[in-house]
């Protein structure tokens, strides 16, 4: 019984605080934001960085040039290794699961990317946008 008036009182106190501290706040006191603010505060605009003029997506875009091949460089060394797995543990049962287990994975992630793409790439001739 007396936690949950401790809680009622601490919940009134909470809300008689917000009350009063949102009500000295001025209409006029208020800033507006425009694109020069956006840019005193930008990271990269400060820094001098050649990305400062980008959107977000431009920024996405740029990133995926390089994700879409490291990941296919990726996918080249697991289906290597897997194989070089299978390959060295042919007579061991566990070491040829794990080499089975590692190339599956790596085509399920091939496949993965390769929806990914061509999703992106689907969405680019839609909305007429350029992602890729």
């Amino acid at each position: 019984m007396k936690k949950n008036v401790y809680k009622i009182i601490s919940i009134f106190i909470i809300l008689l605080f917000a009350f009063f501290v949102t009500s000295k706040i001025n209409a006029q006191e208020v800033i507006e934001v425009t694109a020069e603010t956006f840019d005193d505060l930008n990271p990269l605009v400060i820094a001098g960085s050649p990305l400062a003029g980008e959107s977000p997506g431009g920024l996405v875009s740029r990133t995926l040039n390089f994700l879409f091949p490291l990941t296919g460089l990726i996918l080249f060394l697991l289906i290597s290794w897997g194989g070089f797995e299978i390959l060295i543990s042919s007579a061991d049962q566990k070491g040829m699961e794990a080499g089975k287990n590692r190339v599956t994975a790596a085509i399920i992630g091939f496949l993965l990317l390769f929806s990914t793409y061509w999703m992106a790439q689907i969405v680019e001739i839609i909305f007429r946008i350029k992602i890729l």
